[in-house]
């Protein structure tokens, strides 16, 4: 299944502080999970043993016997499960549920007592942005949605030629009666010619017209065009700037090939744009920061701009560690330890980044950006954290 982003904003949103988050590698495809049992179920019975081992002696009794209950009770599902995709992912306390099947795959297997842990997921829904891939010739067209890992084609448009009504031409080839006669049949081919690319140019701008609404409507990251060079060309001279510029790439694909095996040719180049739109945001995220502008470094800063609101872009190292200390009345970030919060008062607590960042974020509607690689290494000097702010 696709991801509604309304299921974060609820898993975000409860209070409950006894929910088991679990995130599961079961794809079958995986030699280690071709064993009986297979490697995920082993993984999860250890972890959630180790997790009572860790939690009893400070829970109270109570609580201790109801995570007993819901370890025995996560563990009989997983053991019956039959996988549907190759990751699954649980939210489960008592009276309480969230599941979700996906085709795309957990880097690896995770599990987390408390409130939700959803940055995982936010981390698969960004590695996994959809994307439209459209497929087209001069007379017939594709368009395939790409989201977690799967590829389904959304539609198909032919160009259907009604020449019935066209001016009758003479289409022979040209005789050796004579010159006049050779030039009219020329130009009864031209005109030929010359009416059939009316037809194909109009056939390019439908398209174009169709990726321009799909796009406002799916709100992809980015588009793949494929087909024929002069079919791409001529999409593109169609497309308003702001489609055109979502256009990552040019994909080698033939019309006819499976979904699937597009969507294979697909992942490299997709991996490639979002490498590229880490590593420009993360620039313009230490260019504006460190020159006054609008950008924020630093855990401290960015979350307490995220707090004001005036983030517009997050932009953080993954996977997402370490704690802040924050005022638990006034929820004032501090780049250090304290008791209390120089402004109001309060009691300075300590908590997690992971289970911080994604509620704020979600609260002020401030996209999340996670990355590896070189722009990880350039905010590792600014505590993994930077942002692009709106004002």
């Amino acid at each position: 299944m696709q991801v509604d982003r309304g299921i974060i904003a609820q898993l975000l949103a409860t209070e409950r502080d006894d929910i088991l988050s679990i995130y599961l590698n079961v794809d079958p495809t995986r030699p280690e999970n071709q064993t009986s049992p297979p490697a995920y179920r082993i993984w999860l019975k250890n972890a959630l043993d180790q997790l009572e081992e860790e939690l009893s002696p400070s829970l109270p009794r109570e609580r201790r016997l109801a995570l007993r209950e819901l370890r025995e009770e996560v563990l009989h599902y997983v053991n019956t499960y039959l996988p549907r995709g190759r990751s699954l992912v649980l939210f489960v306390a008592d009276g309480f549920r969230q599941e979700l099947s996906l085709m795309a795959r957990v880097n690896e297997n995770y599990l987390h007592y408390g409130r939700p842990d959803v940055t995982p997921l936010l981390w698969l829904l960004e590695e996994y942005e959809p994307v439209g891939i459209v497929l087209a010739d001069s007379f017939q067209a594709r368009f395939l949605s790409a989201h977690l890992g799967k590829a389904a084609v959304r539609e198909e448009a032919e160009l259907t030629l009604d020449t019935t009504t066209w001016p009758r031409y003479d289409l022979r080839a040209p005789t050796a009666r004579g010159a006049h006669g050779a030039h009219i049949k020329g130009s009864n081919v031209d005109a030929f010619e010359d009416r059939l690319a009316e037809k194909v140019a109009g056939f390019w701008r439908e398209i174009a017209e169709r990726i321009t609404k799909w796009v406002e409507e799916e709100k992809f990251s980015y588009l793949l065009l494929g087909g024929e060079d002069k079919a791409i060309a001529g999409i593109m001279d169609y497309l308003p700037p702001e489609v055109a510029r979502k256009v990552a790439d040019r994909l080698v694909a033939p019309l006819y090939e499976s979904e699937h095996e597009i969507l294979l040719r697909a992942k490299p180049q997709l991996a490639a744009a979002e490498r590229r739109k880490e590593e420009e945001l993360t620039r313009k995220a230490l260019d504006a920061a460190l020159s006054g502008g609008l950008g924020a470094v630093g855990p401290a800063e960015v979350l307490n701009t995220l707090r004001e609101g005036r983030v517009r872009t997050l932009i953080i190292t993954w996977p997402v560690k370490g704690e802040v200390f924050y005022c638990r009345a006034c929820n004032f970030f501090f780049p250090e330890e304290r008791s209390r919060c120089p402004a109001c008062g309060g009691e300075v607590v300590k908590g997690a980044l992971r289970e911080i960042i994604p509620r704020l974020a979600f609260h002020h509607r401030a996209e999340i950006e996670l990355v590896t690689g070189e722009p990880a290494q350039s905010l590792a000097p600014y505590g993994g954290m930077a942002a692009l702010l709106r004002y």
